[in-house]
């Protein structure tokens, strides 16, 4: 088995360092003498993720197989929706569980992203924005009651800072 594994390894280097663009990666489990598929990656030729599938196991009380959709949607390489649902396999059925959207703002270069939840109601809102060598995550939370209409009032707000050094590496995160 490892003279196997070691013969994978050493003809698929090369295949994968001297290929043009990765499509897709499919992961696998060993699971006594066999490989089962565990997830399936896909991406778009700028290699950002478009879609993973996630292969649970078998579901007892739904008496099926149970699998993780996440769909990413971009448009002019900019990422604008985000979601994630719920595969059973013997209904044939996806329930969304969350949803995340993404607005730009060119003027500031500030990114808004929103979490919903499966009902519609918006979990937190945060801004991502840039002030010299240091990026800004303001967040907005209503963690413990989701709201379908934001009232930043009664918001929990967090904010975190992350500071960068004269070559752009992360120096500090606060």
């Amino acid at each position: 088995m490892k003279n196997v594994i070691l013969y994978l390894f050493f003809l698929g280097m090369p295949i994968i360092m001297f290929s043009q663009k990765i499509k897709s990666i499919t992961e696998f489990r060993v699971e006594g003498d066999s490989l089962i598929k565990s997830k399936f990656s896909n991406f778009n030729t700028s290699g950002n993720l478009l879609s993973e599938v996630s292969y649970g196991n078998f579901d007892e009380r739904f008496e099926t197989f149970r699998q993780t959709h996440k769909n990413i949607l971009f448009e002019d390489g900019l990422k604008k929706e985000e979601s994630e649902c719920e595969y059973f396999v013997k209904q044939d059925t996806c329930v969304v569980r969350t949803l995340r959207k993404f607005e730009y703002e060119k003027a500031t270069g500030k990114v808004i992203e929103t979490l919903l939840e499966d009902d519609s109601s918006i979990r937190f809102i945060r801004h991502i924005y840039d002030q010299g060598r240091i990026k800004v995550v303001k967040t907005f939370s209503w963690e413990t009651f989701p709201t379908k209409k934001p009232d930043f009032k009664n918001a929990s707000v967090y904010i975190d800072s992350i500071f960068y050094d004269k070559k752009i590496r992360i120096a500090k995160i606060s």
